[in-house]
């Protein structure tokens, strides 16, 4: 319901668009630039309306999971020493539903893709409209594996061992495909292109700082956004987290439930927590105080969505233990 949504949204930003530039039979120069302006300001609000709706669809199946796994916990026995997997587990044993989460999280990876290399980055990287095709295509096998492994953990299919090789053929994977693209590239574009897909958790948070500081009076501007988002992304890079769960091929999963345990997650929120003090003292020279006091609170939501989002994460990926069937 939520893609036919998002299908509406863009098609209406368009056709919106189209009837304006058509309401009038000749319209002077500056009219063309001033419609074609708003035609563009209304696809990119539809394009954004379409992410926000996938990433709700993406969530309600998440939250599904976890609801159906509730009961199962809920009637275990309070003796019992063993983990089975959940009944969330067994809905991704089921062909059809597993074939639907996957598909969907390879919808999720062509937009994440199509998003990155775009026509501004087509003409930044200088490569015509067959050659984008083609990084686009390495890119997808760049993603893939690892997508293909947080299926197969959801599944409870694996158990350490077993979760251990797949990490390591994934990372290979992942590494071939990104030489791949070093080498289509050269250093210079690659690292250009490598920057952009690094820094897109910055972007798409400035993104959506955008009329969180517009609705509390204190706007951005577009020198200020593109200086919020280097200065973020910078403050990220330089930070040295003990345990990184923003970084999924960092995970140990030779011991995936220790890895996960209270301490390592209670680390991690802390030094999170760190890496904000360390990012409002870097943005106080970019933002007035009013939206110095927005930012501060939009950082405190996402630390914790950010816990939310690990403890699930943990939930999500049960590991067999070795020998069980």
């Amino acid at each position: 319901m939520k893609t036919i949504v998002a299908v509406a949204l863009i098609t209406l930003g368009v056709v919106s668009g189209l009837l304006l530039l058509n309401h009038r039979s000749a319209p002077k120069d500056q009219e063309k630039l001033e419609l074609r302006t708003k035609l563009e300001e209304q696809q990119s609000r539809a394009a954004a309306e379409a992410e926000r709706a996938a990433a709700l669809e993406r969530d309600l199946v998440t939250a599904r999971i976890e609801a159906a796994r509730k009961p199962q916990k809920a009637a275990q026995a309070p003796s019992q020493s063993t983990n089975p997997p959940a009944s969330g587990t067994a809905m991704l044993k089921d062909p059809a539903m597993r074939q639907m989460m996957e598909k969907q999280q390879l919808q999720a990876l062509e937009r994440r893709v199509k998003q990155l290399v775009n026509a501004d980055m087509q003409k930044k990287l200088g490569r015509d409209s067959e050659q984008s095709a083609h990084l686009r295509d390495l890119l997808k096998r760049k993603q893939q594996p690892a997508v293909e492994l947080m299926m197969a953990l959801m599944s409870g299919e694996l158990d350490e061992t077993e979760a251990t090789a797949r990490s390591t053929q994934a990372k290979a994977a992942r590494a071939a495909a990104d030489q791949e693209i070093h080498d289509f590239l050269g250093k210079d574009k690659y690292d250009y292109l490598d920057w952009f897909e690094r820094s897109d958790a910055e972007r798409g948070r400035v993104r959506d700082f955008r009329s969180q500081f517009a609705d509390a009076g204190a706007p951005l501007s577009h020198e200020q956004e593109e200086q919020l988002t280097l200065a973020m992304f910078d403050e990220r890079q330089k930070f040295k987290f003990a345990i990184d769960y923003h970084d999924p091929s960092s995970f140990d999963y030779s011991r995936l439930d220790d890895y996960f345990n209270e301490a390592n997650m209670e680390r991690f929120f802390s030094e999170m927590s760190d890496l904000n003090e360390k990012t409002l003292a870097r943005v106080q020279s970019i933002l007035a105080p009013e939206q110095l006091q927005e930012f501060q609170r939009l950082q405190s939501e996402h630390l914790e969505r950010g816990k939310a989002t690990v403890r699930m994460t943990h939930t999500l990926f049960p590991i067999r233990k070795k020998g069980a069937p």
